[in-house]
């Protein structure tokens, strides 16, 4: 299950921000957010209960995903995206999300994505994290 930022009680981040410093979509102030290329964790869990088709995709390694992943995630390792595109075409008019643990792989697979005739892919912004951590997990 995706945490949602408004669900996580208020406290330092990784990254030396509260959560109470959030903006209004859930993103540190001055985060230079791209919406052609990412998704917020609030857009992907608001997309997971709409009607249209959604399809995660988890772009690390076997390893990684063992660790931890989301439920009902595809997978598709950066370092096989090219033989693993057959299978992955199915989905090529559904909205795609890809995920990584901290966003340069998921960003290269969903340009890939797109270059391969996707519809629309676009790079879950926040990070996938081991149990216990915040993070889309």
């Amino acid at each position: 299950m995706l945490l949602h930022r408004n669900d996580i009680t208020p406290t330092r981040s990784d990254h030396g921000v509260t959560h109470k410093e959030l903006d209004q979509a859930g993103l540190p102030h001055g985060y230079p957010f791209d919406a052609e290329w990412e998704c917020t964790p609030r857009e992907v869990a608001a997309m997971q209960t709409d009607d249209s088709p959604l399809v995660l995709i988890d772009c690390r390694t076997d390893l990684e995903r063992e660790i931890a992943n989301i439920d009902g995630s595809l997978h598709a390792p950066m370092q096989d995206i090219r033989s693993r595109l057959q299978e992955l075409l199915e989905h090529e008019e559904s909205r795609v999300v890809v995920y990584c643990h901290h966003g340069v792989r998921s960003q290269q697979a969903a340009e890939y994505y797109l270059s391969q005739g996707f519809k629309t892919a676009r790079r879950a912004m926040e990070e996938v994290r081991k149990p216990g951590k915040k993070g889309l997990l």
